[in-house]
């Protein structure tokens, strides 16, 4: 399906540099998800809308991937009553990057990773790092653990993968021996034209994303991303 989109947009793309300008009269057929759409008229406007879907189609696919996995890995409603939208870029050291659910040994996530988002001008961002399987997943007495939260990231540097300013530093990942697989969830918020309000954090522990986004007065996350670890034993 997705191919066909971009087919679609690239043949009309080029045949309206082969025909002549009086031909550049025609139509282009493309697929939605659910609908066969017919663009009648002038190549390049069809072309310029079958673009158009072609975004429209990877976001839409992208944030159902999203949801779909929050929803599978019990991160929706465990932490969120709403998954986020897009896919958080999540990169450590010499690893591959972060894909919603991949399993990592503790010596892989030992450095803090680049995380990054195409940010907006003017718009403010803050990520948080938690493990909500403390001390396990069937008992999280500890949970939901901070391990790494950093606040008021300017859009330039979240688009970039820098962040220098952190509240909370990172932790290295490491679940208890017998506590299973952990889930280790990044969440990204947006703000736009404030900052937040630097809380006093005195524990990693016990700490509850909805109750800091209704603090905060914060929406849903605009992306998250998630990987699972153990006690590497």
């Amino acid at each position: 399906m997705f191919s066909f989109l971009c087919t679609s947009a690239i043949v009309a793309f080029h045949l309206t540099k082969l025909m002549p300008s009086s031909r550049r009269s025609s139509c282009v057929v493309a697929l939605s998800k659910s609908n066969v759409i017919v663009f009648e008229g002038n190549l390049l406007k069809s072309a310029f809308i079958a673009s158009l879907l072609v975004v429209h189609y990877f976001k839409l696919n992208m944030a159902e991937d999203v949801a779909g996995k929050f929803k599978e890995a019990g991160i929706v409603p465990d932490v969120l009553d709403k998954a986020p939208t897009e896919k958080l870029e999540v990169l450590f050291p010499g690893k591959p990057a972060v894909n919603l659910g991949d399993t990592f040994h503790t010596l892989d996530v030992r450095h803090a990773p680049k995380v990054s988002y195409p940010g907006k001008e003017g718009h403010y961002y803050s990520l948080i790092m938690i493990d909500p399987d403390n001390l396990s997943r069937e008992n999280p007495c500890q949970a939901e653990w901070i391990q790494w939260m950093v606040l008021n990231i300017p859009y330039d540097a979240i688009s970039a993968g820098m962040m220098s300013r952190h509240l909370v530093g990172y932790m290295i990942p490491g679940p208890q021996p017998r506590t299973g697989l952990h889930r280790f969830v990044f969440l990204l918020f947006e703000h736009h034209m404030r900052k937040l309000n630097q809380p006093s954090i005195k524990s990693r522990a016990k700490f509850k994303v909805r109750e800091f986004m209704a603090k905060h007065k914060l929406s849903d996350p605009v992306a998250g991303n998630y990987f699972l670890s153990q006690h590497d034993g």
